[in-house]
């Protein structure tokens, strides 16, 4: 006898989006060369479609600012 399935939260609260994915992979970046890689992988992804001009243009923003600060240090 199986019980029935019920959804504690929706699956809205509980996705994490492509966007938050690569906000966060940006954060843990810690040198140079990692900078380097996400912006090829931020490239492709958007290429097929993953983000949307808009995101594109934050995410690079935040790559770049990024980068910016690595370079100071």
């Amino acid at each position: 006898h199986r019980k029935p399935f019920h959804r504690i939260r929706s699956l809205n609260m509980t996705k994490k989006t492509n966007y938050k994915s690569m906000v966060e992979r940006i954060k843990r970046a810690q040198k140079l060369s990692d900078i380097d890689k996400l912006g090829d992988s931020l490239d492709r992804l958007y290429l097929v479609g993953v983000f949307t001009p808009s995101e594109l243009m934050r995410l690079d923003s935040l790559l770049m600012d990024l980068k910016h600060t690595l370079k100071e240090s």
